[in-house]
């Protein structure tokens, strides 16, 4: 915070004292769903390369946290420290998180590194956190959730398993539906509520050709 640039002591308190407020959050989501296994920080990836599935394409992406469910399966984690939260109903066909269910059914891979603190015996300084030891894990999904921290305790937005309901099917075909989409090189206009925004902007340059 120190090295940030704030308009004033106000801002720079405020911004700290919300930053104070979300970690107490996360803190408080942490001791609830105490995992010792769980994996931090890791990064999942997943490649099909068959062309009938309009291969070649990936799905790769870094997840906060990875727990570990009684089932044996793995359970994704999306920390967020914004206001803006989906609708639970929505949340089935939750996108972000479901890729990464995808990927995680379709045998992707979760890399994560181990941070390793030094010891006499290793030779390591007891303060070198520089040591690391890299991981690979696999396993089915158990479901997702999004946990937010801006208010007093944790917000979670949990998103089931992948079924063979409606969602999950949307979920499932997504990947190959955009590479397929991608492969033709022409695209289709679709016109929805979003096209407002994009209609001023084209008037505004409309204007400026004008004006030239």
């Amino acid at each position: 915070i120190e090295t940030m640039a704030f308009g004033s002591a106000f801002e720079k308190e405020k911004f700290h004292n919300d930053c104070i407020a979300k970690i107490e959050v996360l803190a408080q989501y942490l001791q609830d769903r105490a995992d010792p296994e769980a994996i931090v920080e890791g990064y999942i990836t997943m490649e099909v390369n068959d062309p009938a599935r309009y291969g070649p394409w990936s799905i790769s992406g870094r997840v906060d946290r990875v727990e570990h469910a009684e089932s044996g399966k793995l359970f994704i984690v999306d920390f967020k420290t914004g206001n803006r939260s989906p609708a639970f109903v929505d949340m089935p066909s939750h996108v972000q998180l479901g890729l990464y269910q995808v990927a995680l059914a379709e045998g992707g891979k979760i890399h994560w590194v181990e941070p390793t603190v030094g010891d006499e015996d290793d030779g390591v300084p007891i303060d070198d956190h520089s040591a690391t030891k890299k991981h690979i894990t696999q396993g089915q999904p158990a479901g997702a959730r999004l946990v937010y921290l801006y208010s007093k305790k944790p917000k979670e937005m949990p998103q089931p398993p992948l079924s063979d309901d409606e969602p999950s099917q949307f979920l499932r075909q997504l990947p190959e539906t955009i590479a397929a989409v991608m492969r033709r090189g022409v695209f289709a206009i679709s016109v929805d509520k979003s096209c407002t925004w994009c209609a001023r902007l084209m008037e505004d340059l409309a204007l400026d050709r004008e004006t030239e």
